[in-house]
């Protein structure tokens, strides 16, 4: 089992860069009238992240 500090530890650092990623895009659809670029980079980033985690999860996945 994992121990509650470890828990609490893994817990922050993987919420961090969440948060960041919700707050520059809810900053942008807020400032959206100075256009759409930021918008654009920043779902793009997302999906990037998004595609290659899952790629690496797949890839260890397999490995078991």
């Amino acid at each position: 089992t994992i121990q509650p500090r470890n828990f609490i530890i893994a817990t922050t650092v993987g919420k961090f860069p969440a948060l960041l990623l919700e707050t520059a895009f809810i900053y942008n659809l807020i400032n959206i009238n100075k256009g759409y670029i930021n918008l654009g980079i920043g779902v793009m980033v997302t999906a990037l992240l998004y595609f290659g985690a899952r790629k690496e999860l797949d890839r260890l996945a397999k490995l078991d």
